[in-house]
């Protein structure tokens, strides 16, 4: 087993800017700034949405040092990530996400990058300079977003160019421990009043935290956007983007019930030894147990990921309306290979995804607002995958099985949605929308396997599967206007996570269902002390149906198999709360807090395990060596009960410049990582504080 560690970064940074402003956003008069976002699929503000959302800047996350997905923690309580594998994110919002980390998994929180849907989360880590902002959505976007967005959507908005300015851009590097260097660079390049280029790229590279090396960093990325204006009412933008990632993977250790599992045997730096370490192979020689042990010879982590994307979208500005056309492709080669004790994985991949939605939205002036449109999603995965599991009895020879698998998966979805506010009187506006989605897998490849219980025999099979899903998910909503600065709304939404297969026979049965999951919200938005003071609140109530799970099960084919199945209902409810308060023009206070209660109210399943099952909740022994797992009453996996954001930024006026000051402490409960339940996947809680001092020079030209 394997935990992933979280690692202190101190680093020093230095930026030269020509002459694009990246500051703070401050206006000098005390009051706070509108932030402008795009969640629901038209140009708004944080404060005119109704729903819970955390809009993060460009210049914050700068601040805070958000270079990779899992960073994306530091920036809203309640949000949950972690690298699964060796470079696969798991994103979870409000205790609704995704354990799985593999070629059939899909996430229960949808992930885009300038509007586009990305699959694949093993793409994302390259994405994470010259950004705009980040917008996360808590809770269902079945009507806006569609398919995989049961626990919320995270979108990353990039800095567009600029038409009619002057040249402008920046560089910036940063230095810190672990041999830590980041360098990005942006620039704007006016080519004339009606067309603009925009070029960014950045270079990431540290040393692996753990022994083995693993836990490091090596990246670079570009991107390049384009965007023609010729009229007012014309707008088409073109981004190209590459990346390429080649490093060792995320960074695990060992932990179990063992005393000698804890640390002690190395000394104070223990959590830093690495799957792989020496030291790790040589306990789980000396401590394990029937399959668990490391790797045999000079085991290499590796991981390698090479994507290329194009988005184009086009707005047109018509009497009725803002036509938008947003297209995309996008190619990605995923190579790694990582060890769990007891089992190397060495997987290839290769996806390529395209999509196209067209819609329509009603002009931010007319009373009635209203978005119509149309989607459709494509995506091929050729999958070469290889399981290797070096057994080990204690005084007889190690020994080895394998499973290798090959499947090739295709998705083709399309949906039709729309989404309607109707003014009622001067203050009270009443919300619908509805979306129609149309999904169809299917998979073809086969799979051999030598199971450690079939002696030297080879079981193969192959895998075949065509399923097709429909789902209608829905919104309904109301908004009163208390007063110009202060709105209160209520919304019933759902939201549904799409179905499946994993690695098992046809007529065995292969695949699952898509989870669904109704929540319930009320809210409020204000503005209070001339804009000086903000507070939204949201209580919720969540009701999570066909949860899907991956387990450990012994297969009706004769052999271990590693399924996924819809075995999970919960109850989610819980209360957001943010805040900001500038009580002087150069003064901020912030204040993120979350309340959050879930439960599987349901939640068994059975699995394969010689002996009793090392768990936490009851088992029963059916028969063989199955055993039924029965979990209900548990609290969902990495659901902390609290979580919070303390923050206090001061800004002096150092001659003609200025000096600010960030402090930031984040609060996060306990919690469970794993549906195994055990005392040592229990997370203890913890405090995590950021504090940064920045000078800028006057006209914010360097910092």
């Amino acid at each position: 087993m394997q935990y992933n560690k979280m690692f202190a970064r101190t680093a020093i940074s230095a930026a030269i800017l020509v002459p694009a402003s990246l500051a703070l956003a401050q206006s000098g008069s005390g009051k706070l700034e509108e932030t402008v976002v795009t969640a629901e699929r038209r140009v708004s503000t944080v404060q005119d949405t109704a729903s819970a959302i955390t809009a993060i800047s460009g210049e914050s996350l700068e601040r805070l040092g958000v270079a990779a997905p899992e960073d994306l923690m530091k920036t809203t309580p309640g949000l949950y990530a972690n690298t699964a594998g060796a470079n696969q994110m798991q994103f979870y919002i409000r205790g609704v996400g995704n354990f799985a980390a593999n070629t059939f998994a899909e996430g229960a929180v949808a992930f885009s990058l300038d509007g586009v849907y990305l699959s694949r989360s093993s793409t994302y880590a390259g994405l994470f300079f010259d950004l705009d902002r980040v917008e996360v959505l808590k809770g269902p976007q079945g009507t806006l977003y569609g398919r995989n967005a049961t626990g919320g959507a995270i979108n990353l908005l990039t800095t567009r160019p600029e038409i009619g300015g002057e040249f402008g851009g920046y560089v910036r590097g940063e230095l810190g421990n672990e041999n830590h260097v980041l360098v990005n660079a942006a620039a704007n390049i006016p080519v004339s009043d009606t067309f603009a280029l925009r070029a960014a790229a950045q270079v990431l590279d540290h040393d692996g935290y753990m022994a083995d090396g693993t836990g490091d960093a090596g990246s670079w990325s570009g991107r390049l956007s384009s965007l023609y204006e010729p009229n007012d009412r014309l707008s088409l933008q073109l981004i190209v983007d590459y990346q390429n990632v080649d490093d060792n993977g995320s960074g695990g250790t060992i932990i179990g019930p063992n005393p000698a599992f804890k640390g002690d045997y190395i000394g104070s730096d223990a959590w830093s030894v690495g799957a792989t370490s020496p030291e790790a192979n040589a306990l789980l020689v000396a401590n394990s147990g029937f399959i668990s042990r490391s790797p045999l010879g000079d085991p290499k982590p590796s991981n390698e990921v090479e994507t290329t994307g194009v988005i184009a979208q086009l707005d047109w500005e018509l009497d009725i309306g803002t036509l938008t056309a947003l297209g995309a492709y996008r190619d990605s080669s995923y190579n790694y290979i990582n060890y769990t004790p007891g089992f190397l994985l060495d997987v290839d991949e290769d996806a390529d995804q395209s999509s196209l939605e067209v819609r329509l939205a009603s002009n931010a002036d007319t009373g009635m607002q209203w978005v119509v449109g149309a989607y459709y999603f494509n995506e091929d995965i050729k999958t070469d995958s290889f399981y290797l599991q070096q057994a080990n009895y204690p005084g007889a020879n190690p020994f080895e099985n394998s499973t290798r698998l090959g499947p090739k998966l295709n998705t083709e979805t399309w949906a039709v949605f729309g989404q309607l506010t109707v003014p009622v009187g001067d203050q009270l506006r009443l919300v619908a929308g509805l979306r129609y989605t149309d999904e169809q897998k299917t998979m073809d490849g086969d799979v051999s396997s030598d199971p450690i219980f079939s002696g030297p025999v080879v079981v193969e099979y192959p895998l075949v599967g065509d399923e097709s899903w429909t789902d209608t998910t829905w919104k309904a909503g109301v908004e009163y206007d208390l007063s110009d600065d202060s709105m209160l709304y209520a919304n019933v939404a759902t939201g549904f996570k799409a179905g499946g297969f994993y690695a098992e026979q046809a007529q065995y049965g292969n695949s699952y269902d898509p989870e669904e999951l109704i929540a319930y919200s009320i809210g409020s938005k204000n503005r209070f002390m001339d804009d000086s003071l903000q507070l939204n609140a949201e209580a919720f109530y969540w009701d999570y149906t066909d949860h899907q799970e991956s387990h450990l099960v012994d297969g009706a084919g004769g052999y271990n198999l590693f399924v996924t199945e819809n075995i999970g209902t919960a109850e989610i409810w819980g209360l957001d709360l943010e805040s900001e308060f500038l009580p002087t023009a150069r003064d901020r206070i912030s204040l993120q807090l979350q309340y959050l209660h879930n439960e599987f109210t349901e939640f068994q399943y059975e699995t394969f395990a010689v002996g009793p099952p090392n768990v936490g909740c009851p088992t029963t022994l059916k028969e063989g060596n199955t055993y039924l797992v029965n979990c209900d009453g548990f609290d969902g996996i990495r659901s902390p009960e609290w979580a919070g954001t303390l923050g206090y930024q001061h800004i002096f006026a150092v001659g003609e410049g200025e000096l600010v000051l960030d402090l930031r402490a984040q609060y996060t409960d306990s919690t469970y990582n794993a549906i195994e339940y055990l005392e040592e996947q229990l997370q203890d809680s913890y405090t995590w504080y950021d504090a940064s001092l920045t000078w800028y020079s006057a006209g914010d030209r360097y910092s």
